[in-house]
């Protein structure tokens, strides 16, 4: 069984979610599949509780309108067919009717708290699922269910920031995930969100999408977890500061989980400890190029000595630039203010008028060992 999740701008229209429902229908045993919210709905329903917290409900209530209509209009392009029309209206409209309610609140009392922000956010998830699922539908002969994360996500009550509660987790997914999983099914359900012991909506944090789908691969002992998103796996370095940047083949679990804390944007920084503790190998590709080579995060990486990534971090010290790899020892001697190390990676300070050069030479470095 493999688990497959899908990113903001994986899903952001119709096209996009063609895209990544026809790689779900291309593997016969992938079996769970995870989305995010379309890409920027997030920050709508944060712009929706900002308007209202000023006072200003019926600017408020015009957001969720657009909203809606935004997702109407998905809905729309992924069956015409009056029937699909109507039912996605209505699901959309009975979804926002909280948005429309959280709405009130936030004006009425001029605040907003983290538990009413993870109440709001979980909206967005809900709605691209549903689409997706609906999509689906459309592709494939297999049963397609649509599960709400909450039921097998388990929490504590930090609003906004989550912690797993992995025994729940697992407890929660023998009775309501694994009893329908089959080579004929796919169970489609939203990344980010969760629930405490109370029931009350919680979040995993922002971008937290990752993370759900490997606590689902752990919860399920799946063969593979999957993160599909817009590039085409772990860089040497963000390509959106560096143009020539290489996409690493594969990464041990300490490595890229050290990439991710040190500020590397492709994955969480939580993502990789559930799949840790059960060895499940995660993919990291591109859901526009998915014949792309794509990264391999494992825990039989082959050991290659020297920096195989480098990632920047803006922090309360200032700029850090560290290098990522295995036996970094040969190192020692680079002129850069070092700062801090570990088994897999070395830090070094910069100041801001050096950064530009630093971060080629440190990239140049990386280059050199690829």
């Amino acid at each position: 069984m493999k688990v497959a999740k899908f990113g903001g701008s994986s899903v952001k229209d119709a096209e996009a979610m063609g895209r990544c429902a026809d790689l779900v229908c291309s593997q016969e045993n992938l079996s769970v599949v995870v989305v995010s919210a379309t890409q920027n709905t997030t920050n709508e329903l944060e712009l929706i509780a900002g308007t209202a917290k000023e006072g200003q409900l019926d600017k408020a209530l015009l957001l969720v309108d657009h909203l809606r209509a935004r997702h109407c209009s998905i809905c729309s392009d992924i069956d015409a067919s009056p029937e699909a029309l109507k039912e996605g209206e209505l699901f959309l409209e009975e979804i926002l009717k909280e948005a429309k309610q959280l709405a009130v609140e936030i004006s009425e009392k001029r605040k907003y708290s983290k538990k009413d922000m993870d109440a709001l956010y979980c909206l967005g998830e809900r709605m691209s699922s549903f689409l997706f699922s609906k999509l689906l539908q459309l592709k494939t002969k297999k049963k397609v269910i649509l599960k709400d994360a909450r039921k097998f996500i388990r929490t504590d009550s930090t609003f906004g920031a989550g912690v797993a509660q992995v025994d729940q987790i697992s407890n929660s997914s023998k009775k309501e995930l694994i009893p329908d999983l089959a080579r004929d099914v796919i169970i489609v359900t939203q990344g980010f969100i969760g629930s405490d012991s109370d029931g009350a909506t919680t979040t995993l944090g922002r971008e937290g999408s990752d993370y759900s789908a490997t606590l689902i691969g752990e919860a399920i002992d799946a063969s593979e977890v999957q993160i599909w998103t817009d590039v085409e796996g772990v860089a040497t370095f963000d390509p959106r500061l560096i143009d020539n940047t290489r996409f690493i083949p594969e990464l041990s679990y300490e490595e890229a989980s050290t990439l991710a804390l040190l500020g590397a944007k492709v994955l969480y920084p939580k993502t990789l400890f559930p799949a840790k503790r059960k060895g499940i190998p995660v993919f990291v590709g591109s859901s526009k190029n998915p014949k792309a080579e794509g990264t391999r995060i494992h825990g039989n990486c082959v050991s290659k000595k020297g920096p195989r990534g480098l990632s920047f971090l803006k922090n309360s010290e200032g700029n850090l630039l560290s290098l990522v790899g295995d036996e970094l020892g040969s190192l020692e001697g680079l002129p850069f203010k070092k700062v801090g190390e570990s088994s897999v990676s070395v830090s070094y300070l910069i100041e801001d008028e050096n950064l530009d050069k630093c971060l080629k030479e440190l990239h140049e470095l990386v280059l050199s060992h690829f």
